[in-house]
């Protein structure tokens, strides 16, 4: 073999190790999309593979009025004469399909909203056409995880809390079909207030994803205001206090976790420490005092996956900043307490 021909099959080999290795990154990216409205509708998502870019069509714009939950725009659909959508096309990576599916956005409801009002929507629900892959709405005020099956049957999640017109709320819902559950938030910081069994089949369809209203023809139509739209795959893809906060592309999502402010805080004697666990694994969670010497261990053992909780009693320590670590599955997260007798 001669020094070229040599050349030419490292050449080859890298070729085929590049190919190989950008197929396995691929692979190993998550489905969804994230749509903050600063940028004419691009998807901002860092964990997906292809641009989900939306477009608005009718009454629906991109608007700066005060007040503003997330940077400087967001999905204005106020008109009560005109129905506006934010729509995106169908793509595979927007369709789920008996998979864990995790959603969330920003609220803020006007005056005169009738019901059901869809705030997102994978399929159409005009005419009838009454199968979706999805969708997240407000009835009374409450909010609701819906999926129809192939037969048209739909299943409901429907949340204990309501939501304040004319303010921003955080609504969030993981559908952990692994595990028949689903979670509901209002509000990033906090444990999930609502878990509820939920065993229904995901279908996926060839229809768009609508923002703002049930289908094309602006049907059970939303007034208000939208902002900061996350789907993924995880729970963890559509959490956090700080829209910026992204999840890497090379996070190991599978063992993933979310620990949650103590409340109450401040406390006087006993407080409740939450968190949740996407998959089972070992936790061990202690708590420390402002020297760093160790307080207590509250737990320490294996744990199946979904929300846990554990008290904390300070009754013979005195005031004073503690702080609470939890290691999972070789990570940890530590987070500040206030203890005020």
């Amino acid at each position: 073999m001669n020094s070229r021909t040599f050349r030419c099959e490292k050449i080859i080999v890298f070729g085929l190790i590049m190919i190989i290795t950008s197929l396995e990154i691929s692979l190993a990216q998550n489905k969804g999309a994230r749509w903050q409205f600063e940028n004419n509708g691009i998807d901002s998502a860092t964990w997906d593979i292809n641009n989900n870019v939306g477009i608005i069509s009718g009454s629906a714009s991109y608007s700066s009025v005060i007040p503003l939950i997330e940077s400087n725009y967001y999905l204005s659909l106020e008109d009560f004469n005109n129905y506006g959508v934010f729509q995106v096309g169908d793509d595979a990576e927007l369709d789920f399909e008996n998979e864990n599916i995790a959603i969330s956005l920003w609220v803020y409801p006007v005056p005169g909203n009738d019901n059901p009002q869809f705030l997102l929507i994978k399929g159409n629900r005009s005419g009838n056409n009454k199968t979706n892959n999805y969708a997240i709405r407000l009835y009374d005020s409450y909010f609701e995880f819906i999926v129809h099956n192939a037969s048209g049957n739909q299943s409901t999640a429907r949340s204990t809390f309501s939501l304040a017109q004319n303010e921003w709320t955080f609504l969030a819902v993981y559908y952990d079909y692994t595990n028949s559950k689903v979670y509901l938030w209002n509000n990033p910081a906090n444990v999930p207030l609502d878990t509820i069994d939920f065993n229904a089949g995901l279908l996926p369809n060839n229809d768009s994803l609508y923002i703002g209203t049930a289908g094309k023809d602006g049907l059970k139509r939303f007034w208000g205001r939208i902002d900061d739209v996350r789907v993924g795959s995880t729970f963890n893809q559509i959490m956090g206090i700080n829209t910026d906060v992204e999840v890497s592309d090379n996070k190991d999502i599978d063992n993933s976790f979310l620990l949650f402010q103590n409340f109450p805080n401040p406390f006087n004697s006993s407080t409740k420490i939450s968190f949740y666990l996407e998959i089972e694994g070992m936790v061990k969670l202690d708590v420390f005092n402002s020297l760093g010497e160790h307080i207590s261990t509250l737990i320490n053992q294996e744990l199946s996956s979904g929300s846990h909780s554990y008290s904390f009693t300070g009754l013979n320590l005195p005031s004073g900043i503690y702080f609470y670590r939890i290691v999972y599955q070789s990570k940890s997260e530590t987070k500040s307490m206030i203890l005020l007798k």
